[in-house]
């Protein structure tokens, strides 16, 4: 099957965390992702995403999603586009949302931008579910 991709970028908004979930499921579903899987993928993003979204700072800054199909995965990126604060110089290691995610993905990787931005990667199994 052909990679499919999609790339969104939306302001720090919690209104757009359902339009991100739906397009990054619609994008594993057009690469083949079962049913099942899928649940995974839209609770996995839509957690990273509130995430980004909380850490934030302000209305200026965007938060990025990535979602590729890569051979038989599917890998997503969410990245804020903030520069850290300094009550919060790092995020916890495993607070809920990112428990959470690491839960449903197959792997969870966290790190630390140029300028300070924080991006999550996750990766699912396509052929799963």
């Amino acid at each position: 099957m052909a990679s499919q991709s999609v790339c969104l970028e939306i302001p720090p908004d919690p209104r757009h965390i359902g339009i991100v979930r739906r397009q990054v499921a619609a994008c594993a579903s057009r690469a083949g992702m079962g049913s099942r899987a899928l649940i995974d993928v839209q609770v996995a993003v839509s957690d990273a995403v509130t995430n980004a979204i909380l850490h934030a700072e302000a209305e200026r800054e965007r938060v990025r999603v990535d979602a590729q199909s890569v051979g038989d995965e599917l890998v997503v990126r969410v990245r804020e586009g903030g520069t850290g604060t300094a009550e919060q110089p790092n995020y916890p290691v495993l607070g809920p949302r990112l428990s959470m995610i690491a839960a449903l993905a197959q792997v969870l990787g966290v790190r630390r931008c140029e300028g300070g931005a924080t991006e999550l990667s996750m990766r699912f199994a396509i052929g799963r579910g």
